[in-house]
């Protein structure tokens, strides 16, 4: 994929060209088969305008048809910058400095009090700090999601997995639009990943967009599990109401 060798056509999206195999294309998907194959010319073959999809979209469903995975592909949340929740209630914030660009990590606990530092990159998309009260965190952010490690002295590292609300939201977006393109081009095994995947993270924050996303192309397994994580209790339907995605639901 990041090498054009070989390739026999152009796809352009979104002001952006994809180098990409004709065969390729034509055995993974079966709408593209018909595309090629029926009424276009070996001219006409060579650069194929797409119109409806963006280039982030297209280029993992790219990555998908070349390698049966997304994985591997440009992250979609580039900087941490952002309130990060880790469980229930319990939250550390992350600021970008104005004037300098450094990333300030804060957080503020009953029993520790506020404590902050510095993060300083330790590779793609890693940042490690020695805080204010002598601990180390590191932290790498991955499909949207931020792993850390706190570890304070000698004890035992504490290994975290923390979300971002807007970040939820700007994700299942995503998956949202790579399903439709799996869905316009009939690559049922990716719809499955897709589906899956946004079960994985239904979070109060992003169900109505999951939901939204479900009624729009017709999948009633992801439109049964968003509709019962809504209406799991009271409390989480109250909760996914106040959400701006449920605002824009189509009702």
């Amino acid at each position: 994929l990041a090498s054009p060798t070989a390739s026999d056509m152009t796809l352009a999206v979104g002001g952006e060209e994809f180098s990409v195999h004709w065969s390729v294309l034509t055995c993974r998907s079966p709408v593209f088969q018909r595309m090629f194959e029926v009424g276009m010319s070996e001219a006409e073959r060579q650069r194929v305008e797409i119109p409806d999809l963006d280039p982030v979209t297209m280029s993992r469903f790219l990555r998908f048809l070349y390698t049966g995975s997304i994985a591997g592909g440009p992250e979609l949340i580039r900087n941490p910058a952002g309130r990060w929740h880790y469980v229930d209630g319990c939250y550390y914030e992350i600021f970008e400095d104005a004037n300098t660009g450094a990333l300030l990590w804060s957080e503020t606990t009953e029993a520790k009090g506020r404590i902050h530092g510095e993060l300083r990159p330790t590779g793609a998309m890693s940042w490690s700090a020695r805080l204010s009260n002598g601990a180390t965190i590191s932290m790498t952010l991955q499909d949207g999601k931020l792993q850390g490690e706190y570890r304070e002295g000698a004890t035992e590292v504490v290994k975290t997995e923390a979300y971002n609300l807007d970040a939820e939201v700007c994700v299942t977006e995503s998956w949202g639009r790579l399903l439709r393109a799996a869905d316009k081009y009939c690559v049922e095994d990716l719809t499955v990943l897709c589906e899956e995947a946004m079960q994985a993270r239904l979070l109060v924050c992003n169900a109505a967009a999951i939901l939204q996303i479900a009624n729009e192309t017709g999948r009633q397994g992801l439109k049964v599990a968003a509709l019962g994580f809504v209406t799991a209790n009271e409390a989480q339907m109250r909760a996914v109401q106040q959400t701006r995605a449920f605002d824009a639901l189509d009702r």
